[in-house]
């Protein structure tokens, strides 16, 4: 036996009982996933999904068990972005899905591309508000009533409201800037409202015992927009599932006329899948989220398989080109992205900027992994600069918390640090003259600034960082929950939650905003965002008996050579004097001690 795990709600319809036989007991089984984000193979995994399906089965009876989705199932990491959404969409196929409803994130690869994949796919995509308002026509089938003997259960998709907000709205309208697609995303939640009240009626009529809206609908979204305000404004639907939750639960929710309506939310990443049975001779529903299962199907594990050798392969693919190096750092012992700024601390900051649409954005150098040489850039190369799999946010910041985290990240400055941070829309300077005056808890934790700051001059689109206005600030889901200390953000206002990997937005920046063109990115020590100063009036420390120059902000071999040695094509004396610290002539950094010739 499989072991299920699951928290169970069960509610009595308050529906009118179809006609059943009083002889025989009939039970349908809807299986339920929804924000899955290209997880394969993480949580209970696409082949346990199979596995729990062929179980149901044979439980329930084939022809009484339906397989559906709520959204988000094509993007969220590579595997989904260097396909544009077909590999995800060939695993759902050898699953088994009946039926989905499109996220926010099904819209990433553009209209086109959303009515290629829903035509690749062996099921069907549903949204009733998703309108084409040349037409007035849903542009996806509103619905879908299967069959299940003589009972039968009409399937309702609802997309997402925010859907503007995560892609802007130029998708979504005519060459002229007009609106050509509408969600029902009016102020108030009234046109939403009446068009599910529509097409519940539409599916009551057309003879439907049961009702099972399925949506893809935010927790912080519009309050008029949720699935709790959807289900309190109108009536007729008997089960709400909602793939747009971090959490799997289920919980009773009353309609308009009172009557209770179960909402299950089946939670992200394959981390829980929820099952909902109904018990046609009682005429009674149960809501369960599985939480741990160990079956795998080993047809779809092969498919799985197949896949990732295609996935690999696509990795070695080239994706843009760049004239110079995209500078993270000298191995794991000089880590220049720890201390200074880089030409891929641009970049990579930039991707979150350009992703969220945010005021500014912060990248820790820890989070980056390897650069990139000069030369032809590929999947796999992108892959390996974000290889923690953190996944891109944006939230709203005040300035103060802003420059609480700018603090932060330089407190061992110049010491590298995975603390330290690169950043997009913002400027700042670091007085390394200054103590850092950080306070940590004993955790780790950021407290306070307890003194004089050494950040100063930070600055948001060019103008200086007010500490009481309210920012937009992209930043990881790691330094969103508190990694590396980063706590002042743990009360802000979460304006786009955890749906894109980091190295999926690197990749549509690279490859989409910048057209793999990174000429833009030449410096390797970056255009100037972090500027160091405090150190010694020349560079030159006073404190050693040897000539020694500490690197500043700026610094490269041939101009230090000139400086301090009267011609920059002494660089190469320099070089070779400090070759065990330097291991390519490009890779110092601020902070950096290089013996120089003596006189």
């Amino acid at each position: 036996m499989k072991k299920l795990i699951g928290a169970i709600f069960i509610l009595a319809a308050l529906v009118m009982a179809p006609s059943v036989d009083a002889a025989g007991r009939q039970e349908i089984a809807i299986i339920c996933t929804g924000s899955v984000n290209c997880s394969v193979e993480e949580g209970i995994g696409y082949a346990g999904v199979a596995a729990l399906r062929a179980d149901a089965q044979e439980q329930y009876g084939s022809a009484n068990v339906t397989l559906i989705d709520a959204g988000d199932a094509i993007q969220g990491s590579l595997i989904g972005a260097v396909s544009e959404g077909e590999y995800i969409i060939e695993l759902m196929n050898a699953v088994g899905y009946d039926l989905a409803v499109p996220g926010e994130h099904e819209f990433d690869y553009g209209l086109d591309r959303l009515r290629e994949l829903a035509g690749m796919a062996g099921f069907a995509y549903l949204s009733c508000n998703f309108i084409d308002l040349s037409t007035g026509m849903t542009v996806l089938p509103p619905y879908e009533i299967i069959n299940y003997g003589t009972v039968s259960v009409g399937y309702i998709g609802i997309t997402t409201l925010d859907i503007f907000e995560g892609q802007g709205t130029s998708k979504f309208q005519n060459s002229n800037g007009s609106a050509r697609y509408s969600f029902c995303q009016s102020e108030g939640g009234d046109e939403l409202y009446t068009k599910v009240q529509q097409v519940v009626n539409t599916v009551r009529n057309s003879g439907a015992d049961y009702v099972v809206a399925v949506g893809h609908l935010g927790a912080d979204t519009e309050e008029s927009w949720t699935a709790e305000s959807v289900i309190a404004n109108t009536c007729g639907i008997d089960v709400f599932v909602n793939g747009s939750s971090e959490e799997p639960g289920v919980t009773e929710v009353y309609n308009e006329n009172g009557d209770s309506v179960l909402l299950t939310e089946v939670g992200t990443r394959l981390e829980s899948v929820g099952i909902i049975t109904i018990d046609v001779a009682a005429n009674s529903i149960e809501a369960q989220n599985i939480t741990e299962y160990d079956g795998e199907d080993q047809t779809v594990s092969s498919k799985l398989k197949e896949i990732s050798r295609e996935y690999n392969q696509m990795l070695s693919q080239t994706v843009a080109i760049s004239q110079s190096a995209l500078v993270a750092g000298n191995g794991q012992i000089n880590r220049l992205v720890n201390s200074a700024e880089t030409n891929l601390g641009d970049l990579c900051a930039d991707a979150y900027a350009e992703i969220t649409g945010a005021d500014g954005a912060i990248v820790n150098g820890g989070s980056i992994g390897s650069g990139i040489s000069a030369g032809y850039i590929t999947y796999g190369d992108i892959a390996d600069v974000f290889p923690y799999g953190e996944y891109v946010c944006m939230v709203e910041a005040t300035g103060q918390q802003i420059l609480d985290a700018l603090e932060l990240g330089t407190m061992e400055y110049p010491a590298q640090s995975d603390r330290f941070l690169q950043v997009s829309g913002i400027e700042y300077t670091v007085e390394a003259s200054i103590p850092s005056a950080v306070v940590l808890s004993s955790d780790g934790s950021f407290e306070i600034v307890d003194g004089q700051r050494r950040v100063g001059n930070a600055t948001i689109d060019g103008k200086p960082i007010d500490s009481e206005q309210v920012y937009t600030l992209a930043l990881s889901d790691y330094i969103l929950n508190g990694g590396y200390g980063f706590t002042m953000f743990s009360n802000c206002v979460v304006l786009n939650d955890a749906k894109m990997l980091d190295a999926q937005a690197l990749l549509e920046y690279v490859s989409e905003a910048l057209r793999g063109d990174l000429s833009r990115y030449s410096n390797t020590s970056g255009d100037g965002r972090i500027t160091v100063s405090g150190i010694s009036s020349a560079g030159v420390s006073s404190e050693s008996e040897e000539r020694v120059y500490i690197v500043t902000s700026g610094d490269n071999l041939w101009s230090i050579a000139k400086r301090e040695l009267g011609s920059g094509e002494r660089w190469a004396e320099l070089y070779e004097l400090n070759s065990e610290a330097i291991k390519r002539p490009e890779l110092i950094y601020p902070g950096m001690e290089l013996e120089l010739p003596q006189e």
